[in-house]
Formats: structure tokens, C-alpha cells, sequence
């Protein structure tokens, strides 16, 4: 849902949400990009590559890559403006 977390609010459109996953989803594990180690490009491969068929879908992609970030990125996402990513190619 879509809703304020200590003022935080998703920057993505509420309807994302309702978006369900695939029955035997599980979320991946991998290290986190924090905007200093790697390049963006090479953490969306990765991204892409481990989030599988999920990758096929707007909504859950946008979901997921929060969960993706720490540090500098993870605090751009947090500061996007609410309903500012309509889709994927918005991020």
C-alpha cells in the first residue's frame, strides 16, 4: 500500500501495489547498491538477472527496486516525488 512511513510516501502510482506476484515468488538476495561501489548499469543487469520473470511486469519492478538500494541511491529513490514514476523507463 501505498502509505506514509515517517512522511515517506512510494514515489511510484498507488495502483502498483495491487499488482500481485507470481505464486512461488521469492525475493532474491544480493547486494545492494549504494551509488559509490559499481555503476548503475552494472546493478540493473544484475537487477534484471536476478529478479527473473518479474522483470516483465512495470508494476513490480518499480516495487522491487527500493528493496535494491542502500545508502546515496536508496536515499535519491526515498526522495523522488510521490507519483513520479509512472513506469519503469521513469527510473
Amino acid at each position: 500500500m501505498n502509505l506514509p512511513v515517517l512522511g515517506y510516501k512510494n514515489p511510484y502510482l498507488s495502483h502498483n501495489d495491487s499488482m500481485p506476484f507470481l505464486k512461488d515468488y521469492q525475493k532474491p538476495n544480493f547486494e545492494k547498491f549504494d551509488e559509490i561501489n559499481g555503476s548503475p548499469h552494472e546493478h540493473l543487469a544484475h537487477f534484471y538477472s536476478v529478479y527473473g520473470e518479474t522483470t516483465l511486469n512495470d508494476a513490480l519492478l518499480i516495487r522491487q527496486f527500493i528493496q535494491s538500494l542502500k545508502g546515496a541511491a536508496f536515499t535519491w529513490y526515498a526522495l523522488l516525488k510521490l507519483g513520479s514514476l509512472h513506469a519503469w523507463d521513469d527510473v
